[in-house]
């Protein structure tokens, strides 16, 4: 993977289309948190994670003083609680997508009994989880407490960041592919800077960029994919080493098409 480097022209930011961006991923975050109460499916929970996501990166570019307040603190530790219990949920969801052509009907009838009941006593975690978090919600108008220096530089120091972690993970991954740790957090580093990105509003010179990330931190997803399927039969059904072969064999294709994918340069 080439080394992610971002041109200086990206790194500038408006206060007036932060805040606009802010304001709508907010209502965003807030009609998927409603949907959610209503329906729990696969799609729902996956739309939920990534509004969740959203979210987080935009507090992030808050000025500390207002990323301290009670409000803002409240609204982050009920977004972590929801996003920890919503990711659990989608593994849960992805190892019954991903099973069905590898399991036997025996075999997968006994293992999807078990993810069922799994998912249901999760699924009452993350419904309260959801309520907290629509109750903790951020609605006021962020402009008047957001400076434009500030801003600036909050948002060079976030990417700077980034683009940092995500070199390093690059380097440990290709050094070794079975490093599942650091290859999820290249997919987690990937999302978050290209929704911090996006959090500057709609740019011409963004444009690339996101797509980059995008195709990364997608590709990087089939192999966290094939990780979480993996564990989970190594965990409920260690004896079916046939299973984990396929899993496995799964997993070396998705992370061919994700080497693939990374020689891609930035933009």
């Amino acid at each position: 993977m080439r080394p992610v480097v971002v041109d200086h022209d990206i790194l500038s930011i408006e206060k007036a289309d932060f805040c606009e961006s802010f304001a709508l991923v907010m209502e965003d975050l807030d009609k998927h948190l409603r949907k959610f109460q209503k329906d729990q499916d696969e799609d729902q929970v996956h739309d939920l994670r990534i509004a969740l996501r959203r979210a987080q990166a935009h507090v992030r570019l808050l000025p500390k003083g207002v990323r301290k307040q009670d409000t803002t603190l409240k609204f982050s530790e009920s977004r972590k609680e929801a996003t920890r219990l919503c990711s659990r949920l989608r593994d849960l969801d992805v190892i019954v997508a991903r099973t069905k052509g590898l399991l036997s009907t025996p075999r997968q009838n006994l293992l999807l009994a078990d993810l069922r009941e799994r998912r249901r006593a999760l699924l009452k975690k993350a419904e309260k989880s959801a309520r907290r978090l629509r109750d903790a919600s951020l609605t006021e108008d962020l402009g008047e407490k957001v400076g434009r220096r500030q801003l600036e530089r909050r948002f060079k120091s976030v990417v700077s960041e980034l683009v940092e972690d995500i070199n390093r993970s690059a380097s440990f991954i290709f050094e070794d592919e079975t490093n599942e740790g650091e290859l999820h957090n290249l997919r987690v580093g990937c999302k978050k800077l290209r929704y911090t990105l996006e959090a500057a509003g709609n740019d011409k010179k963004r444009e690339n960029v996101l797509k980059t990330l995008e195709l990364w931190s997608d590709t990087l997803g089939e192999v966290h994919d094939w990780d979480v399927v993996r564990a989970y039969l190594r965990d409920r059904a260690p004896q079916s080493k046939d299973l984990i072969h396929a899993a496995t064999q799964r997993r070396k294709q998705k992370y061919e098409g994700f080497r693939a994918a990374s020689q891609l340069s930035m933009p």
